[in-house]
């Protein structure tokens, strides 16, 4: 099912997303099972970066291995469940379950090439850059499934952003302090 709802929405961005009109695609289990698919692949991509490029320990690799999956399924849940929220400032009807959905599959873009950047680090600025187009996706997500009249649009989506580029960075330095994360990487 999984492979599906990305298929859909990677073929046409505008109309992909008429599947999450279907209640069994938007379930919390299902949004969950994302978030974690992407983090543990996330992780995965730190780990080996990490053994492979930085010749690193194998203790250091493990720390950033949990240090990744951890700050991707928390940033991912908590921006999902506040996006929702604040769909309802803006007049929309953005459910928590349909946003576990969306952020994730939107977010998915920079999950996948941030964490590629600790393999193929020559070419972060390449890798960073593709990672925004899950803002493209984002957008599309938001005109055809929030309820948000178009003129509120842009804003939600900037203070969207922001907030999700927010909890990222606070879940980071928290989590820097409690695996021990050197610095010198």
């Amino acid at each position: 099912m999984i492979i599906n709802i990305f298929k859909s929405i990677l073929k046409s961005p505008k109309t992909g997303w008429e599947v999450l009109e279907n209640p069994s695609n938007t379930s919390k289990n299902l949004g969950i099972r994302i978030i974690v698919i992407f983090s543990i692949i996330a992780g995965l991509l730190s780990l080996a970066g990490i053994i492979i490029h930085h010749n690193e320990s194998t203790s250091i690799a493990i720390r950033y291995f949990g240090f990744t999956t951890i700050k991707w399924m928390l940033s991912l849940y908590i921006a999902s469940y506040v996006i929702s929220k604040l769909s309802k400032g803006f007049k929309g009807n953005l459910s928590v379950d349909r946003t576990l959905v969306v952020v994730p599959v939107c977010a998915s873009f920079l999950v996948f090439f941030s964490s590629l950047t600790y393999l193929v680090s020559a070419a972060q600025v390449i890798l960073y850059s593709l990672s925004t187009i899950g803002a493209i996706y984002f957008y599309f997500s938001i005109v055809m499934l929030s309820g948000i009249a178009k003129e509120r649009i842009p804003g939600f989506l900037l203070i969207s952003l922001l907030i999700f580029a927010l909890i990222i960075f606070i879940v980071e330095m928290v989590l820097v302090v409690i695996f021990n994360i050197p610095i010198h990487l």
